[in-house]
Parts: structure tokens; C-alpha cells; sequence
């Protein structure tokens, strides 16, 4: 049993496949309306940073500056008294996880696009539907599509909540690491589904 944990740690720090899955919202016939949503202040974000800084800290709310100077919009749920979930939504024509696949390893739109990205609900607010009742609200300010989302294969609830609102999966984005290093052999690999 020791042999084999050991052996699949090595292996982790020898190969890691990194992997993001991208979902899309095609229009649907029907109109569905979902939550309402409203706009976060740059101070309501760096009272959530003070509120959960193990999980947003300074860093975060630097991020988060760039982000609405560059026109970005971060969002909540309408009528709640405390934030249940923060989601941010732009418009690109890449979508692309920088940080974890690499910034060569993209989807690329041709035209700017409204992308969900970096949502994050406090743990207190988990397993209710929160990032549900979030996404249903994107749909109902973009019935027509195109809308997108990514998230990371690890985590799966994102996804499995992504899928239940009608995000079909259109692409992976995927980046092999041997010895912590991106490999040039599987350098960038973008699957259209």
C-alpha cells in the first residue's frame, strides 16, 4: 500500500495533465427566468476579502480593481443581506485559464463574447443552489447566447452545476507538465466537441 502511494505521488511530480472544460449556452426555445442578479461595488468586494481573507485575500482584491477598470462586472444575487456568491462576466474573444493551462492554450471566439469566469461562493453558501440560482440569472441576460463558462476537470460540482442550467461542453483545453515544467511535446491541445 506505501509502495503505491508513493508511487503515484512520484508520478504526480513527474506528470500532471492539466485539463479545463468550456462550456457554452446555446439558445434554447423557451426563455427561462432565472434569479436576479445585481453588480457588486469594488467596496462590497474588499468587505467579502476582510470577510473570508483565507480565501480572498489582497491579491484578490488587486485583481479584482484591474478587472472593473477594464470593464469587467462582478455580480451577486439580488435581495440577499450578505453575499452568497461573487461572478464575474466580460466580454473577450479568447477564453483562456492562464494561470493553469497557459496562455497559449486557448478557445479562440473570433469576436468578443460575454464570458462567466472566476465565481466563488463562501463556503457557508455551498451545497444550496447558490451557483445554480447565479448561472440561471446569467442565462435569463442572455437568452440568445452566445454565453460562456470554463472550469477546471477537478471540479466537478462546478461543472455538474454548469451542465444543469443548459451549458453544453464545447471545448478542452489541455496542457501536459512533466517535472513542473509546461511540456513541449503536448504543448496546447484544443478539442472541439
Amino acid at each position: 500500500m506505501a509502495a503505491k502511494l508513493w508511487r503515484a505521488a512520484y508520478r504526480r511530480c513527474v506528470f500532471e495533465q492539466r485539463e479545463v472544460l468550456v462550456f457554452r449556452y446555446q439558445q434554447e426555445s423557451t426563455v427561462r427566468h432565472g434569479a436576479c442578479l445585481r453588480e457588486l461595488s469594488f467596496k462590497e468586494i474588499k468587505d467579502s476579502a476582510s470577510m473570508y481573507p483565507q480565501h480572498l485575500g489582497d491579491a484578490y482584491v488587486a485583481v479584482c480593481e484591474q478587472r472593473m477598470l477594464r470593464g469587467d462586472v462582478a455580480y451577486t444575487l439580488c435581495g440577499a443581506s450578505e453575499i452568497q456568491h461573487i461572478a464575474w462576466l466580460g466580454f473577450y474573444d479568447q477564453i483562456a485559464d492562464n494561470g493553469f493551462t497557459g496562455a497559449d492554450c486557448v478557445v479562440d471566439l473570433q469576436e468578443p463574447q460575454p464570458l462567466i469566469y472566476n465565481c466563488w461562493t463562501p463556503p457557508v453558501f455551498r451545497r444550496r443552489g447558490v451557483y445554480k440560482r447565479v448561472l440561471s440569472g446569467f442565462v435569463s441576460m442572455f437568452p440568445c447566447g452566445p454565453l460562456w463558462i470554463y472550469c477546471r476537470r477537478s471540479n466537478v460540482a462546478s461543472a455538474a452545476g454548469i451542465e444543469s442550467v443548459g451549458f453544453e461542453l464545447s471545448h478542452v483545453l489541455s496542457r501536459a507538465i512533466r517535472f513542473g515544467r509546461p511540456s513541449k511535446v503536448s504543448n496546447v491541445c484544443v478539442q472541439g466537441k
